[in-house]
């Protein structure tokens, strides 16, 4: 927003700061230029207040491409509050159309400093596909998704947030108006153009699904995947594979798939709208804010998704007196001793099973077999420098607390069910999809599985005449790499899986 624009760099056809538009909007600067026409920072003279003001292209001045645009924005900006309304319009001297929205004061996506964090440019496109899933719904589509068409602001953990959408439905409203929509690649950024509209097809949703995918790539990455001239950008898009991209250490192997059928080619292979890339990152998404309750006592998540949890532990201070150095030493000793002997056993019998008298017993044991110690080298150390008021050693062999049985465990299951292997099938799919398949002739593999009580593969065997083929031996390799629940006794299961 704090763009400063020099006025003697500036083409004869834009607007120099102090003109006024429609007799009420004086231009105080040029904030982004665009192939679809200048976005400024206007004052209101009759209300007062700043408003943006974005100068279209001539061709936007027919009836038909105002009708369109004006239907488009309308409607999608009833599913989301990111669409900004449309609070005046009109003709400026030079026979431009105009149209007025308020002013944000907010930063774009092409300002941010990338690449982010993995999970911060997730929540980003969720965001923005959450916001165009309702439009998608009706069959609206934005058309021209790029960084510069993005609002941001900071939160306060300073975290990219998303207040706002640009631009939308200019680009189908200019095709609607245009003899051929092979003229639309001329007026939209080429490194985030689906390759189908390079070819001259319709727009769709899977055109924004595609700049979707586009941006996630850039923002995690730092740059788009085809960059360079124009025309060999769209070349890449229609011709050239994607490049390799390595993950985040914090992204799961299934977001790699994820990614790649965004960035699909042919449309039909990609999501099909907004709304199903929506909801496929929040399987990725973390609850930042989740609280564990252990033992009644809150302990902070840091992250957690479907894959499992982190926990950060509430650190626990402890202000010796200064007079007992062996004591502030044995106590340290015999912190840690608690804590390990703790989480070590509820690990091993499983939090879900503890309760609080439990945990408590444990607590009285460890605390008093730490005391008996202290006791004993405190009495050890006064007697070795000679202190008249040493105390007498402890007495080792005075009965300790009785510590309770342990809770016992519920029984296994006898065998794995069924319901368990087909929960394992979608993720099989996913992996096997981003790693093996890399044509699209539509094919059916069997592949039978042959799991050990604790849970690991014991063997997979791809069935038929697929087996002595690459994609078969990938699909052995990933099936062997599935993990189960623990049984008494395992089990066998044969997946049918139909690929493309």
């Amino acid at each position: 927003m704090s763009t400063e624009v020099q006025v003697e760099d500036m083409p004869a056809d834009q607007l120099e700061p102090g003109e006024v538009i429609g007799s009420r909007y004086r231009v105080e600067q040029l904030w982004r230029d665009h192939p679809l026409g200048e976005l400024y920072c206007c004052r209101d003279l009759a209300g007062g207040g700043r408003v943006a003001l974005q100068r279209l292209r001539r061709e936007f001045a027919g009836d038909g491409v105002r009708d369109r645009l004006f239907e488009t924005r309308g409607r999608a900006a009833l599913g989301t509050t990111l669409v900004l309304d449309i609070l005046d319009y009109g003709v400026d001297l030079d026979h431009r159309p105009f149209l007025v929205g308020p002013w944000i004061e907010a930063l774009t996506l092409a300002e941010l400093e990338r690449p982010l964090g993995f999970h911060e440019a997730l929540q980003i496109i969720e965001r923005l596909a959450t916001a165009l899933s309702s439009a998608h719904a009706e069959r609206l589509v934005h058309g021209g998704l790029e960084p510069s068409s993005v609002l941001i602001e900071r939160d306060e953990a300073s975290r990219a947030r998303v207040v706002g959408l640009l631009g939308f439905g200019l680009v189908p409203a200019l095709g609607a108006g245009a003899e051929k929509s092979r003229s639309l690649p001329l007026v939209m950024s080429p490194a985030y153009i689906a390759p189908e509209l390079i070819g001259g097809a319709p727009l769709s949703p899977a055109a924004d699904v595609y700049a979707l995918g586009v941006l996630l790539w850039e923002l995690i990455h730092g740059a788009p995947p085809f960059r360079g001239p124009t025309l060999r950008v769209l070349d890449a898009h229609l011709n050239r594979a994607l490049p390799e991209l390595e993950l985040p250490f914090d992204a799961p192997p299934a977001f790699d798939w994820v990614l790649r059928r965004m960035l699909a080619k042919n449309p039909v292979d990609r999501f099909a709208d907004a709304g199903a890339v929506a909801a496929q990152l929040r399987e990725f998404a973390v609850d930042e804010d989740a609280t564990l309750v252990f033992d009644r006592r809150p302990v902070k998540v840091s992250a957690a998704t479907k894959t499992g949890v982190e926990l950060s532990l509430p650190a626990q201070v402890v202000e010796a007196p200064e007079w007992a150095p062996v004591r502030n030493r044995a106590r340290s000793w015999t912190a840690a001793l608690v804590i390990l002997t703790t989480l070590a056993l509820a690990l091993w019998v499983g939090v879900s099973r503890w309760s609080s008298p439990r945990i408590e017993a444990i607590e009285v044991f460890a605390a008093a077999t730490s005391e008996r110690l202290w006791a004993q080298e405190a009495a050890a150390e006064a007697l070795a420098v000679g202190r008249p008021d040493a105390p007498p050693p402890a007495d080792l062999a005075a009965p300790l607390p009785e510590l309770a049985p342990l809770p016992e465990l519920a029984p296994l299951p006898a065998k794995l069910s069924a319901a368990s292997f087909r929960a394992h099938k979608t993720p099989l799919y996913a992996n096997i999809e981003a790693r093996c398949v890399d044509d699209p002739i539509r094919r059916t593999v069997k592949v039978a599985v042959r799991v050990n009580p604790d849970g690991q593969v014991r063997a997979a065997k791809v069935l038929g005449s697929m087996a002595s083929t690459g994609l078969g031996r990938c699909v052995r390799r990933q099936a062997q790499r599935l993990r189960f629940p623990g049984t008494q006794a395992g089990g066998s299961y044969v997946y049918t899986l139909r690929l493309r």
